[in-house]
């Protein structure tokens, strides 16, 4: 028996089309964005490599249509730790991989913060990567900014709250 995903569709109807379908999406956000960012008359690497990061966990958020999600409070919570993970000291370790990527790992970290409930394996469907993928960014960026008790801990206060 095929276990279903939260969306409603089992592994055999998310097609691979669908998956093509949402790969192709996400890499052209990160190509109108990068290209948006070269425009910029600021000289960064880095500014360019991050610059889609945000769109993209934007668009995990209005992707995630089967779920109550606090978009606003991730956005923070995403834009903070991206902040951080593009300080000198980390940038390096970073800019070389995949935005796509990146982006899912920070929205994964903002769910667990904010106690959600949104799994690897629902993120990694939509942006259609391996629970793996988002799982080696996560504990990658845990693991610089000190654990996820120090992540949890400098970035889960919210103004609103």
């Amino acid at each position: 028996m095929v276990e279903p995903l939260s969306s409603g569709l089992s592994e055999e109807e998310y097609s691979g089309g669908e998956r093509i379908r949402n790969r192709e999406k996400y890499r052209g956000i990160v190509r109108t964005e990068a290209k948006k960012a070269m425009k910029l008359p600021v000289e960064s690497e880095c500014l360019v490599w991050c610059k889609p990061i945000p769109v993209l966990v934007s668009e995990i958020c209005r992707d995630l249509t089967w779920r109550d999600i606090p978009s606003e409070r991730i956005m923070r919570i995403a834009n903070s730790i991206l902040r951080e993970l593009i300080k000198p000291e980390f940038k390096a370790r970073f800019t070389g991989r995949s935005r796509v990527t990146v982006a899912a790992a920070l929205f994964y970290i903002s769910c667990v913060i904010l106690k959600l409930g949104v799994t690897q394996r629902e993120i990694a469907h939509i942006i259609s990567v391996t629970e793996v993928t988002i799982r080696n960014n996560y504990c990658d960026i845990a693991k610089v900014l000190g654990g996820m008790k120090t992540i949890r801990e400098n970035f889960s206060a919210d103004p609103l709250d």
